[in-house]
């Protein structure tokens, strides 16, 4: 079963098919890929992630800070940031704050990644309606 889930997760996160379709590929009903789904992401929040994506320790801080000096001239950095909005259906409460500045339903996803372009931090959660700046 858990390779199923895998198969299901992977399959979500790369085609952008309706959970009605993957029900359908997988034999599986539409709240099996819900499930299935949200397994996958605890089994990586809770197993994963600590050693995947962290802060660097201070000794990585200064190399991570020597690399983008190195290769972008920029001195001083310790990680590049940037955000994207999430789509999604419209919630039944409070709607109204999850409308991003594109005029869209959204959760905002917020990652920073290191010289060499891992991930030092992910957060996802955020309302669409909230500023970049207001994203912690």
């Amino acid at each position: 079963m858990i390779d199923k889930q895998l198969l299901i997760f992977l399959w979500f996160l790369g085609t952008q098919e309706c959970i009605r379709s993957i029900s359908d590929r997988f034999s599986v009903t539409k709240s099996s890929v819900h499930v299935s789904c949200q397994c996958v992401c605890d089994a990586i929040k809770n197993n994963l992630a600590e050693h995947v994506i962290k802060w660097p320790s201070s000794s990585r801080a200064v190399e991570v800070m020597e690399g983008f000096e190195e290769h972008n001239r920029v001195p001083a950095v310790i990680g590049a940031i940037d955000g994207s909005h999430i789509p999604i259906k419209a919630p039944r409460e409070y709607s109204e704050n999850y409308i991003s500045r594109k005029d869209f339903h959204s959760i905002i996803l917020q990652a920073c990644c290191d010289h060499e372009m891992f991930f030092t931090n992910c957060y996802c959660g955020w309302s669409g309606s909230v500023h970049d700046s207001g994203v912690l």
